[in-house]
Order: structure tokens, then C-alpha cells, then sequence
């Protein structure tokens, strides 16, 4: 079965033309997580947001320590990160856009300890023409018995209320 959550983000002007606070709510009833305000923001908090949950829920899982995670995970979409062009449907548009695609612990030293972690795919889809221009933030392990560990994401959604 699968679990939605939702993450509502309300904009209010920031104090630069190009800047706004950005309220959020992350999750409701005992998933409800604190976040935000973020003030005088330029861009999308939902990846970070989607990032720190996603550290959380992996640095109890794994038992490990959050900095090494969110390290691995930095260098990894800092130095190893697959970027391509690609289009992007939205509201019956063709859309132009990107995808990343980064496995942050695939050559990690410590990969024989992280509990099939190790197969952890992050895939992120934006488009400029979508509002916040994030289109779909993904996070996927798969297990070796076809599974998955993870399967976890957060899409944009034009027709939520």
C-alpha cells in the first residue's frame, strides 16, 4: 500500500524582488514534521526538505551517523551526478527540463555495512515552466529480491488543492 503525504508551501513577498518567505507544512498527524519558515528565499525548499527527511528516516534505519549520510550524499551530487536534458509533461504541455540522477553510495567504502542501502538511486525531474520547478524528486533502493528498501517521492501536483 501506498502512503501519501503532502507537503503545502504558501509564498508571501520577501524583501528582495526576487526573494520570498516561503511557509511550509510537512505532513500532517503523527507524520507531521516542523519546517520552515524560510525567509527571503530565491528558490525550492521541497528538495531540501525532501533530502532532510529522507537523511532522517535512512540515519535511523541504518543506524549511522546522519553527517556521514548527508556527506556521501553532497559529494555525490556535487561530483557524480548524471545530468541530462529531457521533456517533461505538464498539463497536457511538453515541457523542456532536466533530470539528475546521482547513486551516492554505490562506490562507498562502507557499502558492505549499509544494509542494501548501497543501491540508493536519487532521481530529481525539473522544468523552469513549472512553479517552484520542481517536477518529481525520487529516492529508490532496490532490494536483491526485486523490492525495494526505498521507493519514496514527492511530484508536483498543479491540481492540488
Amino acid at each position: 500500500m501506498q502512503m501519501r503525504r503532502t507537503i503545502r508551501l504558501s509564498f508571501e513577498k520577501g524583501d528582495s524582488a526576487d526573494s520570498r518567505t516561503v511557509q511550509a507544512t510537512m505532513f500532517t498527524g503523527e507524520h507531521h514534521r516542523a519546517a520552515g519558515p524560510f525567509e527571503d528565499m530565491t528558490g525550492n525548499p521541497a528538495l531540501t526538505l525532501f533530502l532532510e527527511n529522507h537523511l532522517q528516516e535512512m540515519s535511523t534505519r541504518l543506524h549511522a551517523n546522519p553527517r556521514y549520510i548527508k556527506n556521501a550524499i553532497r559529494a555525490a551530487l556535487r561530483d557524480k551526478a548524471l545530468v541530462e536534458k529531457t521533456k517533461v509533461e505538464m498539463a497536457g504541455r511538453s515541457l523542456d527540463g532536466w533530470h539528475v540522477r546521482v547513486t551516492p553510495f554505490r562506490d562507498d567504502p562502507n557499502r558492505a555495512r549499509m544494509n542494501g542501502l548501497d543501491t540508493l538511486v536519487y532521481d530529481f525531474t525539473v522544468a523552469a515552466e513549472v512553479p517552484g520547478e520542481i517536477v518529481r524528486l525520487s529516492a529508490t533502493a532496490p532490494a536483491a529480491d526485486g523490492k525495494f528498501l526505498i521507493d519514496e517521492s514527492l511530484s508536483y501536483d498543479p491540481k492540488a488543492p
